[in-house]
């Protein structure tokens, strides 16, 4: 059975930014490390065999700025 440490969902994240949680940094280094998965993916399914770079940057923001 898969455990779960941290936040499933950034409505689970705490919403005072000066609160700094540890399972906070947890999730975006899991979300940052599941972007970069699929982007290496689409870049092998389109055919790049060589040098394939990602970075990936999580950047603040203002929450619910989706509509």
């Amino acid at each position: 059975e898969k455990v779960i440490n941290g936040p499933t969902s950034v409505d689970e994240v705490s919403k005072n930014s000066s609160e700094k949680e540890p399972c906070t940094e947890s999730f975006y280094e899991g979300a940052a490390k599941y972007i970069s998965h699929e982007l290496v993916s689409a870049a092998l399914v389109a055919g790049s065999r060589d040098n394939i770079t990602v970075m990936v940057i999580l950047l603040k923001g203002i929450e619910y700025q989706f509509l």
